[in-house]
């Protein structure tokens, strides 16, 4: 896979305490893009595929987030995804579209 050819599933942007507080607990949750400085797994079902972004939406790496761990970010924004969706490569370029663009 490319990173000209990745696509992600539709994407919850956490704008408020509850969405972060949600994030990817909720049953129809496909990833979270959030900012923060780090992600914690306190009541995660399954592992999730964290991806650390930059402030100019440059992919800087990527974490196997398990039950138990904290990661820090390595960038200003941090998407969730589940750790079945292969996640874009790194030094990718990301955009955020809204969803009627999807």
């Amino acid at each position: 896979m490319t990173a000209n050819t990745w696509r992600s599933p539709q994407v919850t942007v956490a704008t408020s305490f509850a969405d972060r507080l949600m994030g990817m607990r909720r049953r129809d949750a496909k990833g979270l893009l959030l900012r923060s400085s780090s992600v914690h797994a306190a009541g995660l079902a399954s592992p999730l595929r964290i991806v650390h972004v930059d402030a100019e939406g440059t992919v800087l790496h990527q974490d196997l987030l398990t039950a138990g761990r904290r990661i820090s970010a390595r960038g200003p924004w941090i998407l969730e995804l589940p750790i079945g969706t292969g996640g874009p490569d790194t030094g990718a370029q990301l955009t955020v579209l809204p969803s009627s663009q999807a």
